[in-house]
């Protein structure tokens, strides 16, 4: 594997725990598939396949609305997982989308393990603050973007380093 490829698998992981963090934040990048796939592209090499499976998953993302409860899939990390599979295995769009959904459905059942853990750490920052703790409360209110951060990041670890592995036990 060479240093282009690991320097790849660091930014695609990194692309992905920010996304989240700036979806529920400041919104400098966006989460649309349109817009990390363009820079997933860019991280890869290859921008028009990046781009068209962008718009898949685009597309896909426009068909559905999560009203109510109810939850869709991140099309972000999917279109991110899809591009790097895509691009790093030559695979096409068709090993984009049957990989990536299922990791954007995987990113739901973590955004609900993630809320559940931030609204207990929320009670217990109250407490700090009904005890005048003010540093430790902003010490533990770093927590909540951290976990949202790996709800995405950690899918991402695991599809490079599996793909990683792959690719590393061919070659060996």
């Amino acid at each position: 594997m060479s240093g282009i490829q690991i320097l790849q698998d660091i930014l695609i992981v990194l692309l992905a725990g920010y996304m989240t963090i700036d979806q529920n934040g400041l919104v400098i990048m966006s989460w649309f598939p349109v817009i990390v796939g363009t820079i997933t592209g860019l991280i890869m090499g290859d921008l028009p396949t990046a781009l068209t499976i962008a718009g898949t998953f685009q597309l896909m993302m426009l068909g559905v609305a999560a009203l109510g409860g109810a939850s869709a899939p991140n099309y972000g990390l999917a279109t991110i997982v899809g591009i790097f599979i895509a691009v790093r295995t030559g695979s096409g769009i068709k090993s984009a989308i049957a990989v990536g959904l299922p990791v954007g459905l995987l990113a739901i059942q973590l955004e609900v393990i993630a809320r559940i853990i931030v609204n207990f750490l929320a009670h217990k920052m109250l407490g700090d603050v009904q005890k005048h703790d003010f540093q430790k409360m902003r010490r533990e209110a770093w927590w909540g973007p951290a976990l949202f951060s790996l709800q995405t990041a950690l899918p991402a670890i695991l599809r490079t380093c599996l793909e990683s592995s792959q690719e590393y036990s061919q070659e060996g």
